[in-house]
C-alpha cells in the first residue's frame, strides 16, 4: 500500500473542501466475508509479491458470513462425482425460472472438494461423526443428498480466514463504507470508501473485487448479519456491470419479534388457521395442506414452484405491518412474517469471477449465474470459496501478464468518482434521508417476488422520485438498489 494525502474540491460531494487519502494497490477487495477472504487468500497465494488491499466496514465478524443468527452456516462438499453431477443437475433445476450459466454451476460441482480440503486445512469446526469425520447433511431443495457439511462458531472461522491472509501478507483496512467504484473507459480502476467521519479515500488498483454482500437488509424484514449497508447491487449497477436474478431473494418466515424460524410446512400439517386483519378466522384449504409435504423440502420460498401457494396463502392475509398471525392444532396465535435472508442475485459472472465490467471481478452474494430463482442449501457457502478463488487467482494472475500501472492522473480519477451520479455528501438532510430509507424498507416489504402485488408499480415511482430527491449517497446507493429489485420483479413476476 501507497498512501498519498490529497486535496481537492468535491464536484459531487459537497460544497466544502474535501480531504481524500490516496492508496495505491495491484488487487483491491471490497468486504470481508467469506467470499472476499478467500479471494485475498487466493490472489496472495498465486502472485506472493502482489499488493493485496481488504477493505471492510467493521473490525471483526460480521454480515451473513460471519454474524448469521445461528452462529453456523453449511456448504455443499460434493464427496463423488455423482455427487458433483447430482449438484449441477438440481441447480439448474431449481434455479428456474431465473437465469444460471451451466458453465457456472459446473465450478461449482467441479471445485467443492478441493475448497472443502481448503477449510478443513484452516481447521475450522465441522460438526462430526464419532469417528471424527464430518457428518453429512441433506439440504434444502435437494432432501434425498447427502453432500452438505456444517461449520460452526463463525467467530472463529473469521478469524482462521483473515489470519491466513495476514500471514500470507494481505493489507486489512476496517471502518470503511464503499461509495462508488471507479470505471473508465469501461474498465475499473479503484473504488472510493469513506470512514465513519465522512473522511474519504481513493483506491487505485489494477483489479478489483466486489464481495460486498446482498440486499437484504434494505427489508423492513430480515434475517441479515450487522454490518451490511445491502447496496452493493446499486454500486454494481453504476458501474455498469450486467445483473441478473435481482429480485429472487431467499424468504422464510419467522415469529416476530425474535426472528426464529417459523416451519410452515410443519405447522400447514397440523392444521393452520390465519387470523386476518379484519379479525375473521380462515382455515387452510385442505388442498393447500397437502402441499405441506413437497414444501417441506426447503425452508425459503420457492421461487416458481408449485407449493409457493402455500405460502401465498399467509401472504394474502398480510396486516399493515407484512405480518400475520397463525395458529396450528391447539396452540396460542403466533404472529410471523416473511423474512428476507438472502439474495440470489448479482453481477452475472464467468468462469474466472469476471464481470461485464473489465477489472471487476464479484464473488459472493453480489455474484450470480451459478445458481437462479432458487438455490440448494449450502450452495452459496460454496459459492464463496469456489468463486472467490478463481477471482482472486485471475486477477493476481492478469497482473502477471500486465504488470503496468495506468497513467490516469489522480484528479482524473478524482472527477470519475465524484461524478454527479454520486450527489450529495455525508449528513446532508439525515432526517429527510432516514425517511427515505424507511419508505424504501416497506416498499421492498410489501412489493416481494412472492406473489404479484398490485402496488409495484405505484412503489416504484416512489422509490424513483426519493432517489432523484435524496442528498445522502448512503440514501441514494439503497434506493437504486431498491429499484433494480423492484424493476426486475416487475418484469419477472
Amino acid at each position: 500500500m501507497r498512501p498519498t494525502r490529497r486535496t481537492s474540491r468535491g464536484s459531487g460531494m459537497d460544497h466544502t473542501r474535501t480531504h481524500i487519502t490516496r492508496h495505491e494497490t495491484d488487487v483491491l477487495v471490497l468486504g470481508a466475508g467469506l467470499a472476499g477472504l478467500r479471494a485475498a487468500w487466493a490472489a496472495l497465494a498465486e502472485n506472493p509479491g502482489a499488493r493485496v488491499t481488504v477493505i471492510s466496514a467493521g473490525s471483526g465478524p460480521s454480515g451473513s458470513s460471519f454474524a448469521n443468527l445461528h452462529d453456523r452456516l453449511g456448504m455443499q462438499t460434493c464427496p463423488t462425482d455423482e455427487d458433483a453431477a447430482d449438484l449441477v443437475a438440481e441447480a439448474l433445476a431449481v434455479g428456474r425460472p431465473g437465469h444460471v450459466e451451466p458453465v457456472l454451476a459446473q465450478a461449482l460441482a467441479t471445485d467443492a472438494r478441493e475448497r472443502f480440503e481448503d477449510m478443513k486445512d484452516l481447521g475450522l469446526p465441522f460438526i462430526a461423526r464419532q469417528n471424527g469425520s464430518p457428518e453429512l447433511f441433506s439440504a434444502c431443495f435437494s432432501p434425498a443428498s447427502r453432500r452438505a457439511v456444517v461449520f460452526e462458531d463463525l467467530g472463529r472461522v473469521f478469524t482462521a480466514f483473515k489470519t491466513r491472509g495476514e500471514e500470507l501478507g494481505g493489507h486489512f483496512l476496517s471502518g470503511l463504507t464503499v461509495r462508488g467504484l471507479v470505471v473508465r473507459d469501461g474498465r475499473a480502476l479503484g473504488a472510493l470508501a469513506e470512514d465513519a467521519r465522512g473522511r474519504a479515500s481513493l483506491f487505485m488498483a489494477k483489479a478489483v473485487i466486489m464481495a460486498l454482500g446482498g440486499p437484504a437488509p434494505l427489508f423492513a424484514h430480515n434475517q441479515a448479519g450487522p454490518g451490511n449497508p445491502g447496496f452493493s447491487l446499486g454500486l454494481l449497477g453504476r458501474a455498469g456491470a450486467r445483473l441478473v436474478n435481482q429480485g429472487y431473494l431467499q424468504y422464510m418466515w419467522a415469529s416476530l419479534p425474535d426472528r426464529a424460524f417459523w416451519n410452515l410446512a410443519a405447522k400447514a400439517r397440523q392444521g393452520l388457521v390465519v387470523r386476518s386483519p379484519d379479525g375473521g378466522l380462515v382455515p387452510l384449504p385442505d388442498d393447500l395442506a397437502e402441499l405441506a409435504a413437497e414444501r417441506k423440502t426447503h425452508c425459503p420460498f420457492g421461487h416458481g414452484l408449485p407449493d409457493a401457494e402455500l405460502d401465498r396463502f399467509l401472504l394474502r392475509h398480510l396486516d399493515a405491518e407484512g405480518a400475520v398471525m397463525v395458529r396450528a392444532a391447539a396452540e396460542d396465535f403466533t404472529r410471523v412474517a416473511p423474512m428476507a435472508h438472502a439474495g440470489n442475485g448479482g453481477a452475472l459472472i464467468d468462469e474466472h469471477g469476471q464481470t461485464s465490467v473489465a477489472g471487476l471481478y464479484a464473488c459472493g452474494e453480489c455474484a450470480s449465474g451459478m445458481h437462479g430463482a432458487n438455490r440448494i442449501g449450502g450452495a452459496m457457502v460454496l459459492a464463496t470459496q469456489v468463486f472467490g478463488t478463481r477471482a482472486g487467482r485471475h486477477a493476481a494472475g492478469t497482473l502477471k501478464k500486465n504488470p503496468e500501472s495506468s497513467d490516469i492522473s489522480f484528479s482524473e480519477l478524482m472527477n470519475d468518482s465524484l461524478a454527479p451520479r454520486s450527489q450529495g455528501g455525508r449528513g446532508t438532510e439525515p432526517d429527510r434521508d432516514r425517511e427515505h430509507l424507511h419508505a424504501l424498507a416497506w416498499s421492498l416489504q410489501m412489493n416481494m417476488a412472492m406473489q404479484k402485488s398490485p402496488t409495484l408499480e405505484a412503489a416504484r415511482a416512489e422509490l424513483s422520485r426519493r432517489r432523484e430527491q435524496t442528498a445522502g449517497w448512503r440514501a441514494r446507493l439503497a434506493l437504486e438498489t431498491g429499484m433494480e429489485l423492484l424493476t426486475h420483479i416487475a418484469s419477472h413476476n
